[in-house]
């Protein structure tokens, strides 16, 4: 919790939250119970192996937490994933949405809710809620893009993720730089999310507050070390 609060920027409290309630896009449903599998997955880099010989199957839905050492490979699974990498198996209707910290340091002078309509097939008061939960208020979210702080345009960054036509949200530690509200309204949008997820953390309350399924890097092997 001292983690949590220590954080390099801290975001307005809002009075009252949205809830956000995400439709069905039936463009990206997925009917395969189990989309992603990797059968006697290796990864090697340079000397070292990371993974070697792992088989696991991740279910629709489901919110999964990766974590392990620095430098254990979590990371570098989630891009082997993502490419669909020797011994991974992706469903065909597979639509990734990949969180990228900063991804809105833009020299834009596009209001950051016209940039995000541009790139959504959600109605505009669901990315608006969103905006407002993460601590916009009605006039900030017209501010052009090319004027938004970091913890700004990081929190349109998890905007932009949410409202993605995408079953699989790909979030690579995603709790760093952000605060503690952020935090807590990132938890609410990931339990309210319709697809499955996909994280490392090294954020054990944040990992207990949102994740159904733990897997574990540890010496080449990747296991499932929890279950809800």
């Amino acid at each position: 919790m001292e983690s949590r609060l220590d954080q390099l920027e801290e975001v307005k409290g809002v009075a009252q939250q949205q809830v956000i309630r995400f439709p069905v896009v039936p463009a990206v449903e997925l009917h395969n119970k189990r989309p992603i599998r990797g059968e006697q997955v290796t990864i090697q880099r340079g000397t070292k192996c990371l993974l070697d010989s792992s088989s696991f199957q991740f279910a629709a839905g489901k919110k999964i937490a990766i974590v392990g050492p620095n430098g254990s490979g979590k990371s570098t699974l989630l891009k082997e994933i993502i490419a669909g990498g020797e011994g991974i198996y992706l469903s065909p209707k597979i639509v990734f949405a990949i969180y990228e910290q900063m991804g809105y340091r833009k020299n834009s002078t596009t209001p950051l809710l016209t940039e995000l309509m541009a790139q959504t097939d959600y109605q505009e008061p669901l990315v608006r809620s969103i905006l407002h939960n993460l601590g916009f208020s009605q006039n900030e979210v017209m501010k052009p893009v090319n004027v938004l702080s970091g913890g700004e345009a990081t929190r349109v960054e998890l905007t932009r993720i949410f409202t993605q036509a995408a079953n699989v949200l790909i979030l690579d530690e995603p709790t760093n730089f952000i605060d503690l509200p952020t935090i807590t309204v990132l938890e609410q949008l990931i339990r309210s999310y319709r697809g499955m997820v996909l994280f490392t953390s090294h954020d054990q309350a944040f990992i207990d507050a949102v994740a159904d399924d733990v897997y574990q890097i540890d010496h080449g092997k990747l296991t499932l070390v929890s279950s809800n």
